[in-house]
């Protein structure tokens, strides 16, 4: 295999040299083909990226790394360093040709029952045992000292230990209940209550763990089965506390192995117990990463499926001009991509689907200077990815100066769909729907406890059916929480969202020529600065003061895009000012909820319109609507004269969920 590769490249480069290499030279080619079987393709690989390396460097052009349709299986990541990469002053392409999947996994080889397995089986429900097959566990899946690893909204969990796969997706530890929560009933603590009857059935079990919305969604070990006082001992404790009533499940106990795709690591940790959906094949995940891209420039990698990885499919690191496009990514542990540092690299054009910690992570820029990162997540597709961390891990978690995320279709999560933290910020056409199922508190894009997060615009977003749907959480669609300022939100539309636009006590927020449709309260402002959270505004050594001194914002630049923020030093910083609600369309809707607490004259409010939801120049009627848009678009422009110079004005291009489902 090798050998062809060899002749191949060199074929290539004979009749590409040929022509020289002056400006417009044909590109390089490095054909790739993948290892017979279910082998290994690690070395095939690695090889084509050295070879290519090489050939880029002290050259003008192209080389492209094109991998012939089929299966290639990496045991670690393929890392593409700048310092290895060449100095060429071309583009290193990475593509695929026909179907051509990059996959994490390897399979699982299959075993007979041997005296060793007894104690286990001894655990088993009698009415499963017949259902389990036997495999043995390769390397890392076998060293690891736990199955899990803890999850919760301050732990950074991007890679999993490993995960089982068939061919429809990830199967998970045993569970009780299987498809459904158990609820906390008691609590103090690291400690919850042992729920009835099952004194005795976890006994003994040395790597017991417990899932569920605790307060956010926490994934933590059981330590100990305290008996005597029915209690559960986790570790780490709940970071944010455990709430009344939250609902939970138990994990990988043998006593709960009874279920289709369900399985269970012996305690010597070499055997794993599973029952499976339907064909016995199944992979583990067993690479970290794809792709490690680390101080690299101009880069494309495009055209690929992507799966299985314990951690992030693709990380891009202090690199410049790298662009993921076109590409599958789903079945990861952590997330779709990684961007950390950097200028200029993002995602365009892809379908993110079914990672277990968040879709895409963008972190860059300068806030001391406020250089923009220039990161960006564009026109693609992200959905169901919260399988594994259920809260704060968004579609987009945005983080410094000036990334973009933009033309997107986001859907079917438990928490918010975009976070974005620091400054300069653009989130705009994107569609947002079926998000925040399940967690209260929060909001499809959320951002918060920070004064100093100033200058992010939030335009021309189709943001709708929000929640449960059933009013019992507490849901929002942009949510300012604790204080955060300087923020744009104009031209979208929002429609069956629970409070599309919450402002949290903070300042300098503008709500501006947004259309809500059934969507209520639609602009909510508090002063919680002044009542519940007034601890946090008189002690500066609070979250938010220490978070505004962590900037330098009476620096030359920042006083030049946010002059009014220093004045927060003379001021009472509890008090709202300066929040800007004004030409915004109330359709079906109750238009403010403004509290008392708040000084109506330290804002400025104007040009709103509200229509009833009776209002007989709706047409269809409300009730009968199919389509906000297809609403805004017909039959009541007069209406929402006041919003139309800036909503978006292809309205059609929101939609993206009836595009995606005509494709399909």
């Amino acid at each position: 295999m090798r050998r062809t590769i060899g002749l191949a490249v060199l074929v290539v480069l004979t009749v590409v040299r040929s022509a020289g290499a002056a400006e417009g030279v044909k590109p390089l080619v490095v054909p790739v083909l993948p290892a017979a079987g279910n082998a290994s393709s690690q070395k095939i690989v690695e090889d084509a990226f050295r070879t290519a390396g090489k050939l880029r460097a002290g050259r003008k052009g192209d080389v492209v790394i094109e991998f012939a349709a089929g299966t290639y299986r990496l045991d670690r990541p393929i890392v593409i360093d700048g310092a290895k990469a060449g100095d060429g002053r071309g583009t290193l392409v990475v593509r695929g040709v026909g179907d051509v999947t990059i996959t994490g996994s390897q399979p699982l080889i299959e075993r007979q029952r041997r005296k060793a397995d007894d104690a286990v089986f001894d655990k088993l429900p009698a009415t499963a045992r017949q259902h389990v097959r036997l495999y043995e566990l390769p390397g890392l899946a076998a060293r690891s000292p736990h199955v899990l690893i803890p999850r919760a909204a301050n732990f950074n969990t991007e890679a999993a230990p490993f995960e089982v796969f068939d061919e429809s997706g990830a199967l998970g530890p045993a569970a009780w209940p299987n498809d459904s929560t158990a609820t906390a009933q008691s609590h103090a603590g690291d400690l919850v209550a042992l729920p009835q009857g099952k004194r005795g059935a976890w006994r003994g079990e040395p790597d017991l763990w417990l899932a569920g919305r605790l307060w956010s969604y926490e994934v933590l070990r059981v330590t100990f089965i305290d008996e005597q006082s029915d209690k559960l001992r986790l570790y780490p404790p709940s970071p944010l506390g455990i709430a009344d009533d939250a609902p939970f499940q138990i994990l990988h106990a043998a006593s709960e192995l009874d279920a289709p795709g369900e399985w269970y690591r012996s305690p010597d940790r070499s055997t794993l117990f599973a029952i499976p959906r339907g064909d016995p094949v199944l992979e583990i995940s067993v690479a970290e990463n794809l792709f490690l891209i680390r101080n690299a420039r101009d880069i494309k990698i495009h055209n690929l499926t992507m799966q299985r990885s314990r951690g992030a499919a693709v990380v891009v690191r202090d690199s410049q001009n790298v662009n993921l496009q076109n590409l599958d990514i789903r079945w990861t542990g952590g997330r779709g991509a990684v961007i950390q540092g950097g200028t200029a690299n993002g995602v365009e054009a892809c379908s993110i689907s079914d990672t277990g910690d968040g879709g895409v992570l963008l972190t860059g820029g300068d806030r001391h200077a406020l250089a923009p990162g220039r990161h960006f997540l564009r026109n693609s597709t992200v959905r169901r990815f919260q399988r594994l961390t259920r809260s704060y891990r968004g579609a987009a978690d945005l983080v410094g100066v000036g990334n973009d995320v933009v033309g997107n279709f986001i859907a079917d999560a438990q928490h918010y769909a975009i976070r974005f933290q620091g400054n300069n910020h653009t989130i705009s056409s994107n569609e947002i729907t079926r998000v925040v199922l399940e967690t209260s508190d929060m909001g499809a894009i959320y951002t918060g406890r920070d004064w100093a997060t100033l200058g992010t615009s939030i335009t021309h977003n189709f943001v709708h059916n929000i929640g449960d749907g059933l009013g019992k959480i507490d849901t929002k669609g942009v949510y300012l929480d604790d204080g955060a300022s300087g923020t744009v939100v104009r031209g979208n539309i929002f429609a069956n969202t629970p409070w599309p636009a919450f402002v949290g006590g903070g300042h300098d927020n503008t709500v501006e020529g947004n259309v809500f449709i059934r969507s209520e309260p639609a602009i909510l402002l508090d002063g919680r600065g002044l009542t519940w959270a007034r601890t946090a505004i008189t002690d500066r050594k609070s979250e938010i003061w220490q978070r505004l001194f962590a900037v330098p914002f009476r620096s030359k630049p920042w006083v030049e895009q946010y002059p009014r923020l220093a004045g927060l030093l003379n001021t009472d910083a509890g008090i709202p000012r300066g929040n800007v609600f004004r030409n915004n369309v109330f359709i079906g809707s109750q238009d403010f909820e403004i509290l008392p607490e708040v000084s109506l004259e330290a804002q400025s409010i104007a040009g709103n319109v509200s229509i009833a939801a009776d209002d007989p120049r709706l047409v269809p009627p409300l009730s009968e609507l199919s389509s906000p848009t297809d609403l805004l678009r017909t039959s009541v422009q007069r209406l929402i004269e006041p919003a139309l110079p800036y909503l978006p004005s292809d309205l059609a291009g929101l939609e993206r969920e009836k595009v995606l489902q005509n494709a399909h």
